[in-house]
């Protein structure tokens, strides 16, 4: 069984899918596996994927045959992983090295359902670190506490599912699946209900993850009616 499954949807961004699969490869280690799902891009995307998932070791592509979504495709990604921690990655985002690393190396010394990260917010040049509002880092806490009070900005506040690693046990028997009828704001019911069911969670101080802002195809930045969701 690999250690750690990373879940990596992508849909056309061929601008961005470069740098995203590169931080995969500088990541990579003998005992981690990455799950590339290509939500039927149109772009050039499928040669990008294509050409670096000979390069990338474990890596596997999973196709759709048409576009489905974000939320279908870690779906899918988690039907088809096989490691004892699973993570998450959008397509135009990337890694810094040894961050990978360093989330399997927290959760395995706290043994927690699930561990929750910082991440970096990258807007052109400016560089930016937000930190989940957590009350303490490096200690398990209960998932229910960070919740409430409800007045107050607290972990489902923080939606960034990418911005974690999560223990295979929450995904059995069908468990923490994406509500694909949602076609933006998945991540926040998703987040919602990974405080209901876990038993155990952390707050890691990691700037290893960076996330880019300011994607024109972004559904945060797309003005329609997906954004009713």
């Amino acid at each position: 069984m690999p250690r750690l499954s990373v879940v990596v949807p992508l849909h056309n961004v061929g601008a961005f899918a470069e740098s995203t699969l590169r931080s995969l490869a500088v990541n990579a280690r003998p005992d981690f596996e990455f799950l590339l799902v290509d939500d039927c891009s149109t772009d050039s995307t499928p040669r990008t994927v294509d050409r670096w998932a000979e390069r990338i070791p474990r890596a596997r592509v999973i196709r759709h045959e048409r576009n489905m979504g974000i939320a279908q495709a870690r779906n899918s990604g988690i039907d088809a992983a096989n490691g004892e921690f699973l993570t998450f990655l959008d397509g135009d985002d990337w890694y810094g090295p040894g961050h990978l690393a360093a989330l399997v190396s927290a959760m395995e010394e706290l043994g927690c359902d699930f561990a929750r990260t910082d991440h970096v917010r990258v807007t052109g040049t400016e560089r930016v670190i937000r930190r989940p509002p957590a009350p303490v880092r490096g200690l398990v806490m209960d998932p229910r506490d960070g919740i409430a009070p409800a007045d107050t900005e607290t972990m489902v506040d923080y939606p960034f599912v990418w911005a974690g690693i999560y223990h295979r046990r929450l995904f059995e028997d069908g468990a923490m699946r994406f509500a694909t009828e949602l076609r933006t704001a998945e991540d926040r019911l998703w987040i919602w209900r990974l405080h209901l069911r876990a038993r155990t969670y952390a707050s890691l101080g990691l700037h290893g993850v960076f996330y880019r802002r300011g994607v024109a195809t972004s559904l945060t930045r797309i003005r329609d009616s997906r954004q009713l969701d």
